[in-house]
């Protein structure tokens, strides 16, 4: 579990917490039942809790087996498979099976959380 003291002052990813310059490519990775938590953290995601500024993601073959992605009130960008993103992303072949779950309060979704 990643606690962060202050809200939003980290991220925390199954395999990546946060890249906020350069790029991130994963490919042929399967997880097998894993969870991934925290507290007051601005993004959390099953692969990637965080992307932003420069450089890319890229996600080829990858699959989530039993994963879980949660946090509590104070936390936002839940994904299954990256928290938040503001890169360039590619995602082929990618699943996330019917024993997962993503839950979170604000900004939640399955696969990627993105907004302006």
């Amino acid at each position: 579990m990643t606690v962060a003291m202050e809200r939003k002052q980290a991220s925390s990813g199954g395999i990546v917490g946060a890249s906020d310059y350069g790029s991130v490519n994963l490919k042929n990775i399967t997880a097998q039942t894993m969870t991934v938590t925290g507290e007051n953290l601005r993004s959390l995601g099953g692969l990637i809790g965080d992307g932003r500024n420069s450089g890319q993601f890229n996600l080829e073959n990858c699959t989530l087996n039993n994963i879980t992605v949660k946090s509590n009130k104070n936390s936002e960008n839940i994904g299954g498979v990256i928290g938040y993103h503001d890169k360039i992303t590619t995602i082929q072949e990618v699943t996330i099976t019917e024993k997962s779950l993503v839950y979170g309060q604000q900004f939640v979704g399955g696969f990627v959380v993105t907004r302006d």
